[in-house]
């Protein structure tokens, strides 16, 4: 990949909060996410913005915009910071600023490998090892521009992405109560599972696949039993 973008110094006229929106497909942008992309693209120096931001001096402070032809990066951005904290990314975007256009042989285990910190998270909105591996091949591919082209969705639903970055998840607590309701699974006691999974179903912002799937279970053993139950009746009468 070349750095023929550095010759370019057009601002956009979109903002990153704009692109943000419509990655997500909002029209207004959660504070918190505001924050973590004012973190990545405007606060404290990075080298890489050299190559996507154009900074203006204003009236009173400097004024932040993506060059032209940059957007991509604001939902690569988003992506990277729901697979990792927001210092990791930022991290990420160096590194891979610092070895272009000599690409061969980077290596980005090191960002990914070991985050325990967010594997619940991982676990409830469907993130397993093939996607991150998916977007970790882009990222070492010479073919693809980070700044310029699209990573791939590690999640169903962009909606996933708006709350693991909007909201503070008590996800350890969330990973606690559905053991609980799995292992009731596997006791047999499915009206306990069942009562347990709904309760957490009621109170989560999001729908939680693992949850949605281990209902349908319930369900299913439930119906199965009572159907039973309902044959061994008419049998009897």
């Amino acid at each position: 990949m070349s750095l023929t973008n550095d010759m370019n110094n057009l601002a956009d006229t979109n903002s990153i909060d704009d692109y943000a929106n419509i990655f997500l497909k909002r029209s207004t942008l959660p504070r918190k996410i505001h924050d973590l992309l004012q973190t990545i693209f405007t606060k404290r120096e990075a080298k890489f913005r050299e190559h996507i931001m154009v900074v203006k001096q204003g009236d009173h402070n400097k004024k932040h915009y993506l060059k032209q032809g940059n957007q991509a990066v604001v939902g690569n951005s988003l992506i990277l910071l729901t697979l990792l904290d927001s210092a990791s990314t930022k991290k990420l975007f160096e590194y891979y600023f610092s070895t272009l256009p000599a690409s061969k042989g980077r290596n980005f285990d090191i960002f990914f490998d070991n985050y325990d910190g967010k594997s619940p998270a991982y676990f409830f909105c469907g993130i397993d090892k093939t996607d991150i591996d998916k977007v970790k091949a882009c990222l070492v591919d010479i073919k693809f521009d980070l700044f310029t082209q699209k990573l791939p969705l590690p999640v169903k639903d962009k909606k996933y992405i708006l709350h693991l970055l909007a909201q503070d998840i008590p996800w350890q607590q969330y990973l606690k109560t559905y053991q609980e309701a799995e292992q009731c699974f596997y006791k047999k006691d499915m009206f306990r599972a069942k009562k347990i999974l709904v309760t957490l179903h009621s109170i989560t912002v999001i729908k939680l696949i693992p949850v949605e799937l281990l209902l349908a279970k319930v369900n299913a053993e439930i119906k199965e039993a009572e159907e039973a139950s309902a044959l061994i009746h008419d049998l009897l009468s």
